[in-house]
């Protein structure tokens, strides 16, 4: 589905217009993968559907900034995957890291001063930093391995992300300004995609470790790990409600489809949020 210059400026328009609401969940992201993957926003008020990337290319990992008027994405739009940003008010979009090398899978820290994404910029993918402007790019896990999916914790100090540097991939966290890993899970599986709860307590994240993939939580406190989905469905991407009170995320449970639910952070009370043909992955709430 695409649309007129015309009537997606429209569009843009009017959702620029209503998000004035401050409703920190009306404003549902995620991409859907069909011949390419683009970025859409459903407004869940009405159920209106938006595609916010609009391109032949593969626009997928989208976060917002904060405030909500930039969202960050990964894009091969110009040859190779670098970091691009959409300004929904000017209604623009410019590549912001424009390297040969691949950059991509961005997180906007909570306090809106940096943005965190994985760059083989120096051969290996690493965790880099850069300001929310674009300058002052920083290098915040050098050394062997691929390190990618970083995640930010709600007081923007520190980054959780994944990591084979150790064989498979597990879960590690650095300090906003780089230094020492602490590495948190060990596993034969690789675990994947993590995200930090907005309580600062718990990280989710996805593995196979039963077999399938599930969504884990992982309790810093005591370090424990807990299968919160337990099917024998594939279920990924985990994104918390800004409130910490449920957690998004994809599954494909309904007939090998992949649709947004949530759920209790226990894994209980399992919503579906989408009923449809399309295949959605990585959803989030816009601010």
């Amino acid at each position: 589905m695409k649309h007129s210059a015309r009537s997606f400026l429209a569009l843009l328009i009017l959702v620029l217009l209503s998000a004035c609401s401050g409703e920190p969940t009306r404003y549902l992201t995620y991409t859907i993968r069909a011949q390419n993957s683009e970025i859409w926003m459903l407004d869940t008020s009405n159920e209106k559907l938006l595609n916010l990337s609009n391109k032949s290319s593969d626009d997928f990992w989208q976060t917002w900034a904060p405030d909500g008027r930039y969202m960050a994405f990964t894009s091969d739009r110009s040859g190779n995957f670098d970091l691009w940003i959409l300004d929904m008010k000017e209604e623009k979009v410019f590549n912001y890291t424009n390297s040969p090398e691949d950059d991509g899978w961005p997180a906007w820290s909570p306090d809106g001063k940096y943005i965190v994404y994985a760059s083989n910029v120096e051969g290996t993918y690493d965790i880099w930093r850069m300001n929310s402007d674009g300058t002052n790019r920083i290098n915040l896990t050098p050394g062997d391995g691929d390190d990618g999916l970083p995640a930010w914790s709600p007081d923007s100090q520190r980054i959780v992300f994944s990591s084979n540097r150790n064989g498979n991939y597990d879960l590690y966290i650095v300090s906003v300004n780089g230094g020492s890993l602490e590495q948190i899970t060990s596993d034969e599986a690789d675990d994947i995609m993590p995200a930090w709860s907005p309580d600062g307590k718990k990280i989710a994240f996805v593995s196979k470790r039963d077999g399938n993939s599930e969504i884990y939580l992982y309790d810093l406190a005591t370090r424990g790990v807990t299968n919160l989905t337990r099917n024998p469905y594939n279920d990924e991407t985990p994104a918390w409600y800004p409130d910490g009170s449920r957690i998004l995320f994809v599954s494909e449970r309904f007939d090998n489809q992949w649709d947004v639910y949530s759920m209790l952070p226990d894994g209980s009370e399992v919503r579906r949020l989408t009923h449809d043909e399309l295949q959605e992955f990585h959803p989030l709430w816009r601010p």
